[in-house]
């Protein structure tokens, strides 16, 4: 098992994650943006957001972990469980940027 794969894995995800965390954020602060009545209009295209996004952050730390336990226990496996886990979670996030990209008119 490559332990230099397993690091460059493990740091990717951890980015990824402090990079969604802050996508989620300004979706959160995009929604709040809205006064009362407005955001009942709004709510369903930024819950759909937030959902593609959370599910990707929790996704990237779940990849994180899979490479830090594939190093530390030196089994392969948990490190392609770890890419996996990174890719779905830039589909993820992308889907939910792309949607924030098409809300834009």
């Amino acid at each position: 098992m490559n332990v230099s794969l397993a690091s460059d894995l493990s740091g990717a995800a951890a980015a990824l994650a402090g990079l969604i965390l802050v996508f989620l954020g300004a979706t959160v602060a995009a929604y709040d943006g809205y006064n009362a009545t407005q955001q009942g209009t709004v709510v369903a295209r930024y819950r759909r957001r937030a959902a593609f996004a959370f599910f990707g952050f929790v996704l990237s730390l779940l990849s994180a972990g899979l490479a830090l336990a594939g190093q530390w226990l030196a089994v392969g496996g948990w490190l392609i469980a770890s890419a996996i886990a990174s890719a779905i979670s830039v589909i993820l996030v992308a889907t939910a940027a792309w949607q924030a990209y098409s809300d834009v008119s």
